[in-house]
């Protein structure tokens, strides 16, 4: 009897899981699966899991160029050609996956979940990178997604670096505070160059300059004008004064509405200055019909990536999150996340998310960042600590 026990309990162990990276050949795609590679086994998990990755992008071509690029990233992942404008193709690539994996933005734009829909066809759950308010609101509260919690499937969305990481963040800065409730939760982001990221965020960039900027005030939702509001915020560090800019976020409408917290808004900065005086000039000068063209800032984005990577080598990667936490009686808390380079960080951070799903340790049903708490909560954050500078500060009154 106790052979058969372990016989089996061997069969469960080596199981492997199925792992599908959409824009797996991308940046942050490839970021992610090489820290998820090395976070299945590495010992801050209790257990090692076996898993196989798959990469789906549009064309073998792309999947060669990248292995080329970082063979050790791809290692033995294989090719499903899928485009996530191609529902079917989604469909034959979700097929039999355990967990499906979005990185393939920019997202704004887009006004409807394809890769979410194609992963809930196949009982597959689900995880995304999303940078979009409108789409990430649209899955929360669609009766047809939030459905899926009956199905056993577990959907995160929004779960990057920021958004993603920065959500999680602001739950733990409000436990901090001295009567653990906020009233006010501000966001700060500083990313040197694209930090790594390649041309996909620099044509996001230019389309968040047509977005309207969410930001809560006393539980009002308001619309911002994109690239206003500029404050000067310390980010500490290497990072030091950076004056940052509105710039819309998921996480303002995910953290007000899962924490219930009346005052949120997100702001931005990038380096060197002459980027943020450009994004400012964009706004201003360009046709809003012409910024919000999701090809045109693409091409644009693909052509500028000489004096992207140029400027990139000069200036660094560094990408560092700002959260601060103010409570009704003047107490505040801030809570900084400083890595040295945003494609290591932002796939480290989806990476940890992505173990939380695969051990089951998050509830199905359609979650948001802001909305782990406990154990699940406290592993992303060491997980996505990895090489970075973490640390908090607490004043009060």
């Amino acid at each position: 009897m106790l052979f058969f026990i372990l016989f089996f309990d061997s069969l469960l162990l080596s199981h492997s899981l199925n792992v599908l990276i959409v824009g797996g050949s991308g940046r942050v795609g490839l970021s992610t699966l090489n820290e998820l590679s090395k976070l299945a086994t590495t010992e801050l998990l209790t257990s090692s899991l076996p898993i196989t990755f798959t990469i789906g992008c549009r064309t073998k071509s792309s999947f060669n160029r990248a292995k080329a690029r970082k063979p050790a990233s791809v290692g033995d992942a294989s090719f499903i050609p899928c485009d996530v404008t191609d529902p079917s193709s989604l469909n034959r690539a979700c097929a039999n996956m355990d967990l499906v994996i979005h990185t393939a933005g920019p997202f704004q734009g887009r006004k409807t979940p394809a890769v979410l829909d194609a992963a809930i066809l196949a009982s597959s759950s689900y995880l995304d990178v999303c940078d979009e308010t409108s789409l990430v609101s649209l899955v929360k509260n669609s009766p047809k997604y939030s459905s899926i919690k009956n199905n056993n499937i577990t959907g995160v969305v929004s779960a990057g670096i920021w958004p993603g990481v920065s959500a999680i963040m602001a739950r733990e800065a409000e436990s901090l505070l001295p009567d653990r409730k906020a009233d006010r939760i501000e966001f700060s982001f500083f990313t040197s160059g694209t930090g790594n990221a390649g041309p996909t965020i620099v044509s996001a960039t230019f389309l968040l300059l047509v977005t309207p900027v969410v930001e809560y005030v006393n539980n009002a939702r308001k619309l911002r004008v994109p690239w206003s509001g500029e404050k000067l915020v310390d980010f500490g560090g290497d990072a030091g004064l950076r004056k940052v800019r509105l710039l819309d976020c998921p996480d303002v409408e995910t953290v007000h509405k899962s924490l219930d917290i009346p005052n949120v808004v997100s702001r931005f900065a990038t380096a060197p200055e002459f980027w943020n005086l450009l994004f400012g000039a964009s706004q201003k000068i360009l046709p809003d019909w012409l910024l919000a063209d999701r090809e045109k800032m693409q091409g644009l984005a693909l052509f500028s990536e000489p004096i992207v990577r140029s400027v990139d080598k000069l200036v660094g990667a560094r990408n560092v999150m700002k959260v601060d936490a103010y409570s009704k009686d003047g107490s505040v808390v801030t809570l900084i996340h400083d890595h040295p380079d945003l494609e290591v960080a932002v796939g480290l951070a989806t990476a940890a998310f992505a173990i939380e799903i695969l051990k089951e340790n998050l509830p199905p049903g359609i979650i948001h960042p802001a909305d782990i708490t406990g154990e699940s909560k406290n592993e992303i954050l060491r997980m996505a600590a990895i090489n970075a500078t973490f640390y908090g500060r607490r004043f009060c009154d």
